[in-house]
């Protein structure tokens, strides 16, 4: 399993571990950003959830693969691709259509997320999106914190976070 996750092993090593039967060395083996795009194409359709999420959250995995794990059952799988800053805008904003709470929160928080769907999230009044657009997101634009802002009645915490945020230079 070492040498699934090293980033240093051979593309001979990692090709013939791609078929090993423990899905933890397929796993690890998923999320090295050292591993051949084939490798992550045939692991993206891994029966097992975890081999498909290490792909997901792999930062040199192709953004229209990543597109393509926008459609997974598995809400582990989806996620990860939420929060990979290599997503792309689409998947990004397919993703903030999603009714999961972990995958409505990774998609506020990536950088990588277009403006106009960090806005619309904003407007879903999302418990977990709202905090993270407002704390995590350094690129979240003005028009989503004054969606936030307006309602302080249902959101009470928006004003607090974005002051501190914008305090400590966590905001743009």
């Amino acid at each position: 399993m070492i040498a699934a996750a090293s980033p240093h092993a051979s593309a001979v090593r990692l090709a013939a571990l791609a078929d090993d039967p423990d899905w933890r060395v397929r796993a690890s083996l998923a999320g090295n950003p050292s591993a051949a795009r084939d490798l992550l194409v045939a692991l993206a359709e891994d029966a097992v959830a975890k081999v498909r999420g290490g792909v997901a959250g792999n930062p040199k995995a192709p953004s229209w693969l990543l597109a393509k794990l926008t459609t997974d059952t598995s809400c582990g799988v989806r996620a990860g691709v939420a929060a990979n800053p290599n997503a792309g805008d689409a998947a990004l904003s397919a993703l903030a259509h999603d009714d999961q709470p972990m995958i409505l929160e990774r998609v506020a928080s990536n950088p990588a997320t277009p403006p106009p769907t960090l806005v619309a999230l904003a407007h879903r009044d999302h418990y977990l999106a709202g905090p993270a657009l407002a704390w995590e997101n350094p690129e979240t634009p003005t028009a989503a914190l004054a969606v936030l802002l307006r309602d302080p009645e249902r959101r009470p915490w928006a004003g607090p976070l974005v002051a501190i945020s914008l305090r400590y230079g966590m905001l743009n």
